[in-house]
Parts: structure tokens; sequence; C-alpha cells
């Protein structure tokens, strides 16, 4: 079953996934046990949350062409994102270059801010962007960056304060049950809420969907333990915050070791450089 659901149109499709989260959450835990007993398992729209992955996605075509995001390697097929959800992994719909970790500096990414905005496919399309006059309603509340947003707006913040998960495109998919079981920590509850709230700002484009974007990983995807947070220091060598990098991948992981790349074919020009190099050194 399908079923459509007229939103106004604010907020991008960030808001459109706060929506139907919150949503989601208040379908299935008001439930009583007989409701939950005469459940037609049938029924995609009352699936348990126990078997049930959500997928959230664009209208933007999955092309190359539309690949707008810097240092990606593509976008994953749909099949393959519902695999990893299916696992209990949040997975991103597009797939960084090898040498960059989905992994952010914490401090690193509450630090990004976004001063304007076009989109992209506009462009692409050639369509006359209609953010000119909206501009100056770009960032009404004045927001300092990230991290003011969080503060402000969420009255929240990223649970590991060292690394942070990150999705850029507006493209992922998360087991249902992981919504469910975030919604039971009051203050991440209180942020899905607030998300949506402070995404209603009807201007063409906010700052607050840039925001939104940079948050969706690190609200939904089960943070990094101390172990983990450990391992995953000793295997970055830097961390991208150079003035190229704000506003793209602003605070990612990266390490730029050939070794990184186990994939060559689908590696970074520069990987593929190192890799060819290294190649050709053999046979020498």
């Amino acid at each position: 079953n399908v079923d459509v659901e007229n939103l106004s149109n604010v907020g991008g499709c960030d808001y459109a996934y706060a929506h139907f989260i919150n949503r989601y959450i208040e379908t299935h835990t008001t439930r009583t046990l007989e409701d939950a007993e005469n459940i037609n398992t049938n029924d995609d729209a009352d699936a348990d949350p126990s078997s049930s992955v959500i997928l959230f996605i664009k209208d933007t075509p999955r092309s190359r062409r539309f690949l707008h995001m810097p240092r990606h390697e593509r976008f994953r097929s749909v099949s393959e994102m519902i695999h990893a959800a299916s696992k209990g992994n949040f997975i991103c719909g597009a797939k960084l270059d090898c040498e960059l970790s989905p992994y952010h500096d914490t401090a690193a990414l509450y630090r990004f801010t976004k001063t304007h905005y076009t989109r992209r496919t506009d462009l692409l399309l050639k369509v006359e962007s209609m953010i000119t006059d909206d501009q100056p309603y770009f960032n009404t509340h004045e927001y300092e960056d990230l991290r003011d947003f969080h503060t402000r707006a969420l009255h929240w913040e990223f649970p590991n304060a060292q690394f942070t998960r990150v999705c850029y495109g507006g493209t992922f998919a998360v087991p249902a049950s992981q919504v469910i079981a975030l919604s039971k920590i009051p203050n991440t509850r209180n942020a899905m809420k607030l998300l949506e709230y402070n995404l209603q700002r009807n201007a063409s484009t906010a700052i607050e969907e840039h925001f939104a974007e940079r948050t969706w990983g690190g609200l939904l995807s089960t943070p990094l333990d101390e172990k983990e947070s450990d391992i995953l220091k000793k295997t970055k060598d830097r961390i991208m915050i150079s003035k190229l990098d704000r506003g793209k991948t602003y605070g990612a992981l990266a390490n730029t070791h050939y070794s990184t790349c186990t994939f060559p074919q689908y590696a970074t020009q520069y990987a593929k450089k190192l890799y060819s190099n290294m190649r050709s050194n053999l046979q020498s």
C-alpha cells in the first residue's frame, strides 16, 4: 500500500523526513496490546518496527550528473541501502570517496556554517533560482554555526563528543526499530519534535536545512563507543577543515594512504594515481 500525504512546501526534504519520523513514532508507540495482536503482517503501513526499515529518499535523479556532493564516489542503490539497514545499520545513500570517513570530528563539525546557497539542481536544469529575493531570510535566526542551532533550536547535542556520523545528499535508510528505540530517550525525542518545528520556516531554502542534513547521521545512527572511537582516532591522519572544505565535507576524517582504498575501480583519481604508481614500481 502507498499512502500519500501532502505537506506544506517548506523545509525541503528534511521537513518531510522529520514530519514522517514524528508521525511514525506516534503511530507505533501509542498502540494497545490488542492493536499489536491484530496487525495485518501484509500491511506495510502497520508492519512491526522490529522487522522494518525506513528509506528516506529525494526525487533528485540518482545519476552521476546529479551527484553534486564533493568527494563522493557514487549513489548507493536502493536495494543496497535496504540490505544494510535490514542488518541493523544506518546507511547513507551516497558513498564518500575511499579516503574519507563518514565520521567527522565533532568539534570541527560543530563549526560548520553557511552564508548562502543555490540549489545545484536548479543550476543544472537552468532554472532561475528562487532564492535571490529570499536571501535575507536564509538565516533569519542568525545562527552562528551548527552548534548554535543544536543549542538554541534543538536543546540537544551529538551523543559522541569525539566523532559523529554524517550523511550528505538527503538519502539514507535506518532500521525502524532504531527510530522507536531513540524515541524513548527524552532529549532525543524532544529534538526530533523540535527539528520538525524549526524546519517549517517558509523560505525557498534556509540554513536550517543544511544543519539538518548534518544532524541526521548523529541523531539516527548508533554512536561509537569508547573503544570504537579510539580505533577510529588511530586510523585518521587529518581532518577536512580547510576553507575549501567549509560548507562541503567540513570536519570529515581523512586517511590519504592508498591502503584505505580497497577497491581501486571505485577509488578517487588521487587514490587511483597512488595505486598506479605502486603497480609501476612493482613491475620495474
